[in-house]
């Protein structure tokens, strides 16, 4: 019996030690797996013109890679808006209808007019190249490697015009393997969109990269002032093409040229009124009404005021104030 009943207790004793192995072992190998999750990836930029690793640079900057943009959906600079702290990035002025002239602020500090001599105070730069006008500024993010954007002036680094902050995007480079990549995008208002990327080289040591975007959307806002005018509509063709020549291991010489043409309709923007109650104010319940009295204060349309089926929210057209559906 003592020993039937000895052979019984070491066999529970060593049931006992290999389950507490098998969950020593266990929870190591799940510490192991957590930590390797909670890692950080090494984000390699060159805000300070040199690559180093995002952690390792003292300012601030916000690094986003194109397959992070790819996945949130990102189709030019004003959707990184909600990506980064403290950056207001819209696609057109207040002082104009034009959807192609980015207005640019970084920590309040930027610049609303859109003309040809006005400089930004937002520096934009394409492949360390600056962009000196915000028409034109407005890029497109279709085969893009990653984009920087710093907060603060930027003038030691980035020359002029960067007092708000500066915001860098850096394009995909030639490769030395063939690849492509072709996305579709079809949506409401008839959106179109079709992506198109080549990468073919050429021999052992020049490299090219082709890429093609066509986008195009109806306008969303009815202009009452014209006979079938929708305004905020959207309409581009792009192409870029890069050529890349390494002669040795240490040197790289990069040759691209890019091309886009948009047609589209003036931008849809909201004017929201305002001065306070008067003889004629009525607040938004009537539109009719406070357009009239917003025509009778501005000088506006009196045309499109003694219309009384005109409804919806009061807009701005052409610097005219105007009534969309």
């Amino acid at each position: 019996m003592n020993n039937k009943n000895t052979n019984k207790l070491n066999s529970r004793v060593t049931f006992i030690l290999a389950a507490c192995a098998m969950l020593l072992s266990g929870a190591q190998a799940w510490a192991q797996g957590a930590a390797d999750s909670l890692a950080l990836e090494e984000i390699v930029v060159t805000a300070r013109r040199v690559e180093e690793n995002l952690q390792d640079v003292p300012t601030a900057i916000s690094a986003f890679s194109g397959a992070e943009l790819q996945s949130r959906g990102a189709l030019d600079l004003r959707d990184i808006w909600a990506m980064v702290p403290s950056v207001e990035i819209q696609g057109s002025s207040n002082l104009s209808g034009l959807s192609a002239a980015a207005v640019m602020f970084i920590r309040g500090i930027g610049q609303d007019d859109f003309t040809i001599v006005a400089d930004p105070a937002v520096g934009t730069h394409l492949d360390g190249v600056y962009l000196g006008r915000t028409i034109g500024s407005l890029l497109e993010l279709a085969d893009v490697e990653r984009i920087e954007v710093l907060r603060g002036p930027q003038g030691t680094l980035f020359g002029r015009n960067s007092i708000g902050g500066a915001i860098s995007v850096v394009s995909r480079k030639p490769e030395a393997e063939f690849g492509s990549d072709l996305r579709v995008t079809l949506g409401q208002d008839e959106r179109q969109e079709l992506r198109a990327v080549v990468n073919a080289p050429l021999s052992d040591t020049v490299y090219s990269r082709f890429s093609y975007l066509h986008r195009h959307r109806e306008g969303y806002v009815t202009a009452p002032q014209y006979d079938d005018l929708f305004t905020g509509s959207d309409g581009l063709d792009a192409v870029r093409g890069q050529i890349s020549v390494l002669p040795s291991d240490s040197l790289r010489l990069d040759l691209a040229a890019d091309y886009t043409q948009k047609r589209e309709t003036p931008a849809a923007q909201t004017l929201f009124l305002s001065g306070g109650p008067g003889p004629n104010w009525t607040g938004m319940g009537n539109p009719v009404r406070d357009h009239l009295a917003f025509n009778q204060n501005l000088g506006g349309l009196p045309e499109l005021s003694s219309n009384p089926e005109l409804c919806g929210s009061v807009r701005r057209l052409h610097g005219m104030s105007a009534l969309g559906h």
